[in-house]
């Protein structure tokens, strides 16, 4: 026992390290403690502040970087250890999703340890072993008392009492410098973090994935600031706090050594004041989002929770897939109908059924594919997916159909009811999804000269993804390429999916009238910079259409909802969410679950509560009929500048006092 403690007090630095990595994981989905957001890092920081030592510049250095990323290493092998999952699917070998698991987490602490760099050196307030080590640097005689750090304002009061200086009353503004000091440093602190967040999202295409921010995704109120300054411009309070604590903490231990001759401090009422802020203006915007004029636009959300594996068979398991979706849609449409008949003979009134305005199925749901020749523009449906949308997804109302599918490149190679289309080798070829509009009647004649009415899409409209993913959609051309492909894959790189380049919305009939659907396909969701683009002065909802089947029942599905949440925040545009394997949901306009109206849950889970099921959800999509512009939509990443301005500016005021 006695050995254990020597090594835990020997090693306590990178213990601290340790711990500030496992409480920050704690906030986030598979866990669930968001309340440790505000805390997570004070024991980086007292191990970045007090614990290194060093006999140079370059080993100091090195020795906060390492804690850095110590705790980033931590956090992240905690909350993407789903790529794990990816080893169960046959054509990914258990190396590979132990490679992509370890491999993102080691690279994603990077971040953490510069920041910790940042903290040990330009962001310490008191410099002591910074200092202590950049003298022994430069000392070529190592003459250290010719060099001494300047008193402090506590130090000199300590040196008065120490003397036997009289007592003095408690004075308000005596400490009001020091606060300024205090929180000087901490929007420092605070700002650096926002930078580097950002920085992580956008460097190599980016990894937007569980921000600070998201950390707030049970936490409505706090949340709603986003549409200010985005889910990156969220980390800057928690940040704020925890450099605060820390500071208020050392402040308040030298003030006790000093006789207990406290000083005001201001540092409190400056935080408390803009977490305060936060909170009041999430109230009122939450209020404002519920008393808006909307638009219902009454959705069926399939969800068929089929395994990778099976998404991608052959051909009669392909069918077999379409049959799911049919039936599916078919039960539900007789069930609608008998439940307004059986109402109407209760009450008498009218036997009209409320039915979808839409029905959306998941990313890649109609396998067999789309084509176009020479331009998108020029799209057509494979004769499989034609026959589908016709007779069975299409055939009993009035509703669109949006639906993910792969969009190729191809070209016609027979004439009939749906073209057939032979694909090009090496053709640009999209990951997309589309809305296919109420279809409509034809009348021809047949072969005998008589009319016959056959049904036809009224109308084809695509998206092609935009923000692909690195290895999963398109493979970079690096050095080792194929080794490294080989090892995730188990083959060589094969079929790049395209870039698009429209930004779009996609118009989707509701009545007699149109919303306009902000398309996003997979982990686009999670990337606001992308779906801030879409936004129009008109009814607007975004449509996400997934599959997360790649990393079975794990903690994903979850982490990626977290992250979808706060687009709709960000944008007050209610977002509508079609998953393979979950979470199929309906969110509204403040990142909420539940139905304003009805009050119901609108998320697909089975009689358990599990996510991973198959089924349906009909719910109600609450599009504002006058949407307001956010901040965000309009600015971007304003607030992401303005940080790096602050940070820039406390620096170079640091080294001016100094």
């Amino acid at each position: 026992m006695f050995g254990t403690m020597n090594v835990l007090k020997k090693n306590w630095v990178i213990c601290a390290a340790l711990l500030s990595g496992l409480l920050l994981a704690l906030c986030f989905p598979g866990y669930d403690v968001g309340g440790f957001v505000w805390v997570w890092a004070v024991p980086l920081i007292v191990a970045l502040w007090a614990g290194l030592s060093g006999e140079s510049v370059k080993r100091f250095k090195r020795k906060a970087f390492f804690l850095g990323w110590c705790s980033g290493l931590v956090f992240w092998l905690m909350t993407v250890n789903w790529f794990l999952a990816m080893g169960d699917l046959d054509n990914v070998p258990q190396a590979g999703a132990w490679f992509a698991w370890i491999g993102l987490s080691a690279y994603l602490a990077v971040y953490f340890g510069v920041w910790a760099v940042f903290l040990a050196t330009v962001g310490n307030p008191w410099q002591r072993a910074w200092a202590g080590a950049c003298t022994r640097s430069r000392s070529s005689a190592g003459d250290e008392e010719s060099v001494r750090e300047k008193k402090s304002r506590i130090d000199e009061l300590v040196e008065k009492k120490l003397a036997g200086g009289k007592r003095k009353k408690f004075d308000l503004m005596g400490g009001f410098g020091t606060s300024v000091r205090v929180m000087r440093f901490a929007v420092m602190h605070a700002s650096l973090w926002v930078v580097l967040e950002w920085l992580r999202g956008w460097l190599f295409t980016g990894f937007t994935w569980n921000g600070l921010g998201v950390a707030f995704h049970e936490n409505a109120t706090m949340a709603q600031a986003a549409d200010l300054v985005g889910v990156v411009g969220l980390s800057f309070l928690p940040i704020l706090v925890c450099s605060m604590l820390v500071q208020l903490g050392k402040r308040l231990v030298d003030e006790a050594k000093a006789g207990g001759k406290f000083k005001a401090h201001w540092e409190i009422a400056f935080t408390v004041g803009l977490v305060a802020m936060s909170f009041v203006y999430g109230i009122v915007k939450m209020r404002e989002c519920k008393n808006s004029e909307k638009l219902v636009v009454r959705v069926l959300l399939l969800q068929p929770n089929i395994s990778q594996n099976e998404k991608w068979g052959d051909e009669i398991q392909q069918v077999k897939n379409y049959e799911w979706f049919a039936r599916e849609v078919k039960e539900v449409f007789e069930n609608l109908n008998n439940e307004a008949i059986e109402k109407a003979a209760t009450t008498g009134g009218s036997q009209a059924a409320e039915l979808p305005d839409v029905v959306i199925l998941p990313e890649s749901a109609l396998t067999h594919g789309l084509i176009y020749e020479e331009s998108v523009e020029n799209a057509f449906i494979t004769p499989m997916a034609d026959q589908v949308l016709r007779y069975d997804l299409l055939a009993r109302g009035n509703h669109s159909v949006i639906f993910g599918s792969n969009f190729y490149e191809g070209e016609t190679i027979d004439a009939g009811m749906g073209p057939q289309i032979g694909v090009k080798f090496g053709g640009r070829d999209y990951n997309a999804i589309a809305i296919a509009g109420p279809r409509e009647v034809v009348e021809m004649d047949d072969e005998d000269g008589a009319d016959e009415q056959v049904y036809k899409v009224s109308s084809l409209d695509i998206y092609g993804k935009v923000h692909l993913v690195p290895f999963g959609e398109y493979f970079p051309d690096i050095p080792f390429r194929e080794s490294i492909y080989g090892a995730l894959y188990g083959s060589n790189p094969g079929m790049n999916f395209t870039k698009g380049t429209s930004f779009d919305p996609l118009p989707l009939k509701v009545g007699e009238g149109s919303v306009g659907v902000i398309p996003a396909v997979c982990f686009e969701d999670s990337v606001g910079r992308v779906t801030r683009k879409f936004v129009r002065a008109e009814p607007q909802m975004i449509v996400n259409v997934t599959n997360d089947g790649w990393f079975g029942e794990s903690k994903a599905a979850r982490q990626h909802l977290a992250n979808a949440r706060f687009r709709a925040i960000e944008l007050r545009r209610p977002m509508v969410r079609s998953a393979n394997t979950g979470v199929s949901c309906i969110i509204d306009t403040a990142g909420g679950l539940r139905d304003d109206v009805t009050k119901k849950m609108q998320v697909l889970t089975d009689e358990d509560g599990s996510i991973f099921t198959d089924g349906n959800l009909f719910g109600h999509v609450r599009v504002p009929v006058k949407p307001r512009w956010t901040l965000y939509a309009l600015a971007g990443d304003w607030f992401v500048i303005l940080c790096a301005f602050l940070a820039a500016g406390m620096i170079v005021i640091g080294k001016f006092k100094k």
